[in-house]
């Protein structure tokens, strides 16, 4: 509801993402199967009937005509700027917070797309950082010893990797949902878990 009041496209698109790998995986199990499906049932259809006409209604008309309209506000030529910049510049990078400046186009700009900024400014760094993250949140989620951990490590991984599409790197959340993605799943063995008090 924040998301649609403050006319966020974005924070929406992270949300639809998480909940539909939470809902994939959920499918895989048949005791949250039924939940699942029950769960996006009824979030669609209030969302759909009750919440979506009334905030729309608030709004005077302002929200869906904001959350249908697709441009993405420049987002790719200003991505494809900064790809240009890496492409001249591929080993160092122009440098931190200098692509905004360097740039032949949209000079003065800030990136709004962390996988291109990364690139135009810290260059084989930049590729070697992506690829780290993309390999250790891999390796987390085909490590998580269930489908309830896999759950977890996609949904929060899924909310900041979308978000870095869109936003670059402008929120704290981003990075604290990646640690939090990256604990250490581990299951408690049956026996243990029932010889435990419980307070």
């Amino acid at each position: 509801m924040l998301s649609a009041l403050t006319f966020s496209r974005g924070g929406l698109y992270n949300a639809v993402v998480m909940i539909a790998l939470a809902f994939t995986h959920s499918l895989r199990e048949a005791r949250g199967r039924f939940v699942a499906i029950l769960a996006v049932l009824v979030i669609g259809l209030a969302g759909g009937y009750l919440i979506f006409p009334r905030l729309n209604a608030f709004t005077g008309g302002m929200l869906e005509e904001r959350f249908g309209n697709l441009d993405t506000t420049l987002r790719g030529e200003i991505a494809q700027a900064d790809l240009e910049l890496w492409f001249a510049n591929p080993l160092l990078g122009v440098g931190p917070g200098i692509s905004k400046i360097v740039r032949s186009s949209f000079s003065g700009i800030a990136a709004h797309t962390e996988y291109t900024r990364i690139l135009a400014e810290h260059g084989s760094a930049g590729l070697l950082a992506l690829l780290i993250l993309f390999w250790i949140t891999a390796r987390t989620y085909l490590y998580a010893p269930t489908v309830e951990a896999k759950i977890w490590v996609a949904a929060l991984v899924a909310w900041p990797l979308v978000e870095m599409s869109h936003a670059a790197m402008r929120i704290v959340a981003i990075s604290f949902l990646i640690g939090l993605a990256l604990v250490n799943w581990k299951t408690v063995p049956q026996d243990e878990s029932a010889g435990k008090k419980k307070w």
